[in-house]
């Protein structure tokens, strides 16, 4: 995954990487 400070990070589902939206900041 990326880091949160990032605008959006990927998160890792069925062994793919994903972009979805950080809501973490």
């Amino acid at each position: 995954s990326k880091s949160a400070y990032t605008p959006a990070h990927y998160t890792r589902q069925n062994n793919t990487d994903v972009f979805v939206p950080a809501v973490v900041g």
